[in-house]
């Protein structure tokens, strides 16, 4: 399955309609590999920007992208009540990922305050003891400026790395041999690849989540959990309001993430968008780009 289309297939499970229907549309009830019963989609799902040059005071215009395994949940109800700690699920998440082997995984995060926006997406492809690839954009955006970090892709093959950039109107090769210099691409660092991020674990702890769905994903049964209204929570940020979603599979694996929430930090109004989605998971081999003979 390619990773789109596994996406797409994340983001029907999941709840997320920006590809498939307006906010607030139930999600179908059928996969490609599976058939999943959902009993309620949330409104205002996260997505990923399609542009890096909204306003700093617009809500950022959204794409989608992407359950940990059950036995580490505490239940307290048949489909409501269910608790997660957040260190246990990660841990699970992090070692069946490595159990598989190989993956894919891409993420987007909008942060917005009253003056700024920040935009980060990026992505990896990881074959455990192989190659890695990863990808990376990020954009600030304030009431008088737009501004762009070039474009990165990185490529690591034992002791090499090979690095794409788009500066401007050019693009930028290096190659950089272990022992690197400052000179040199920073090799891709594949554990940042196998963690959920500190605001999804705040999230996570925080909230109380509802079974919502339940279904097949590339071979894997997989259980989807919402939190929203009361039921949502972000731990360490104050008067966060807002909705979530995992998606958790029956080896651990939380193969979509999502959240989009306001909390006061610093006494600042701040919104949070982000999800994350892993596919191919036991199933990817990463390719050494045709660009790295530029480098």
């Amino acid at each position: 399955m390619t990773l789109v289309a596994a996406l797409v297939c994340l983001v029907a499970l999941s709840g997320c309609s920006a590809l498939i229907g307006d906010e607030g549309t139930p999600a179908p009830t059928a996969e490609p590999d599976g058939t999943v019963t959902a009993t309620a989609t949330p409104t205002g799902s996260p997505g990923t920007p399609t542009t890096a040059t909204e306003d700093a005071g617009a809500t950022p215009t959204t794409t989608p992208t992407t359950v940990p395994s059950t036995p580490t949940a505490t239940r307290t109800g048949e489909t409501s009540g269910t608790s997660f700690d957040a260190s246990a699920l990660e841990a699970a998440h992090v070692r069946s990922l490595r159990d598989a082997g190989s993956f894919r995984t891409s993420s987007s995060l909008v942060i917005r305050n009253e003056t700024t926006t920040r935009i980060i997406n990026g992505s990896y492809v990881i074959e455990a003891g192989g190659p890695a690839l990863n990808s990376a954009n990020v954009t600030f955006v304030t009431e008088s400026e737009t501004s762009d970090f070039p474009p990165t892709t990185r490529y690591t093959e034992g002791e090499t790395t090979y690095e794409r950039r788009i500066e401007d109107d050019r693009i930028v090769y290096r190659k950089g041999v272990e022992p690197y210099n400052v000179s040199d691409p920073d090799p891709v660092d594949p554990r940042v690849a196998y963690t959920l991020g500190s605001i999804a674990t705040a999230v996570v702890n925080g909230s109380t989540w509802n079974v919502t769905g339940t279904g097949t994903l590339e071979g894997a049964d997989v259980t989807r959990y919402e939190a929203s209204g009361d039921a949502f929570d972000a731990e360490g940020y104050p008067n966060a309001n807002g909705t979530a979603t995992l998606v958790v599979d029956e080896t651990g694996i939380v193969r979509f993430v999502a959240y989009r929430f306001a909390a006061t930090p610093d006494g600042e109004r701040t919104e949070y968008v982000y999800e994350a989605g892993y596919t191919d998971v036991g199933a990817t081999t990463v390719e050494e780009p045709e660009w790295t003979a530029e480098a």
